[in-house]
């Protein structure tokens, strides 16, 4: 009698013990079920108001999405006088032109933060004709470069930077301008070559 019900005291006990460590993994698995669930939550809800610094994600007065610049380590944009000094103005934009060479996909690589790649609107919003925008961006032996690699040399007066407008029609081409004072000097170009890049901002008061 006694050899039984020490049987049924070891079932029980066995069984208890095999309730009690099925509810500890239960809560365990459901803890960790629910840890990733909020954490991808989290994720999620947070990627729609990602900060990007230097970056202001606006449009232009006529609803056009601008290309900001990316604000690389040493991007830098040229005015007449320098370096952020004497920018060619438009109306209420300041713009000038991208020391680093790109190709056109690559434009807002060039320019600094706070900037955005100029459009043809940008540089109209003064008025017509274009000005011209002599800058103080240093004249080297490779002003540009051609889709193979091989450097051009540009004359120091008529740089020529991307803008951010492609073509309608032609395919793999965005458009350029020249630094001359020159109305044809916006046109387009083939989007694998490289070269400087304009880059806007608004006007200072």
């Amino acid at each position: 009698m006694k050899s039984h019900i020490s049987h049924i005291i070891v079932i029980v006990v066995i069984v208890s013990f095999s309730l009690i460590i099925t509810t500890i993994v239960s809560a365990k698995t459901f803890d960790e079920f629910s840890s990733v669930k909020s954490s991808e939550n989290i994720v999620l809800a947070g990627q729609p108001g990602i900060t990007v610094v230097g970056e202001v994600r606006t449009v232009d007065e006529i609803a056009n999405p601008r290309l900001w610049g990316k604000g690389r380590p040493n991007t830098k944009r040229y005015g007449t006088a320098g370096v952020e000094s004497g920018l060619c103005i438009a109306g209420s934009i300041d713009y000038g032109l991208s020391f680093n060479v790109v190709d056109w996909g690559s434009a807002a690589d060039a320019c600094p933060a706070g900037t955005w790649v100029c459009s043809i609107d940008d540089l109209k919003s003064g008025g017509m004709p274009y000005s011209a925008c002599n800058t103080a961006r240093p004249d080297t032996i490779v002003d540009e470069m051609t889709c193979d690699g091989t450097g051009l040399n540009a004359v120091g007066s008529s740089h020529r930077g991307w803008l951010a407008d492609t073509h309608a029609t032609e395919t793999y081409t965005g458009y350029t301008y020249s630094e001359a004072l020159d109305i044809s000097n916006v046109f387009s170009s083939l989007s694998c070559e490289s070269r400087p890049v304009w880059c806007c901002s608004e006007a200072t008061l």
